[in-house]
């Protein structure tokens, strides 16, 4: 999607997992799902990229787990974020 700021280069976006001490501005919610647990790096990067062209220059991670996939009865791990602009 495209935001109201040029997009970052996803590898510049920062994962965090707690609000920043910098003020900052939420640009929308950004969210990751089906990953194996040995997948986290995986994970993030898909935050990122979802993240970075809505101009993000972060992500805060609101809210994971893993959860069972109801089908084949294997762990996947979830995961819920927001994504900012530093002001």
């Amino acid at each position: 999607s495209k935001g109201f700021f040029a997009g970052t280069n996803p590898n510049n976006v920062e994962i965090l997992m707690m609000k920043p001490d910098r003020s900052y501005v939420e640009l929308g919610s950004v969210s990751s799902d089906g990953w194996q647990p040995s997948d986290m790096a995986r994970m993030h990067n898909a935050l990122r990229a979802k993240a970075a062209p809505l101009g993000a220059d972060a992500v805060i991670i609101l809210n994971s787990g893993i959860m069972t996939d109801p089908t084949f009865g294997t762990p996947e791990m979830w995961c819920i974020a927001v994504a900012i602009k530093y002001k």
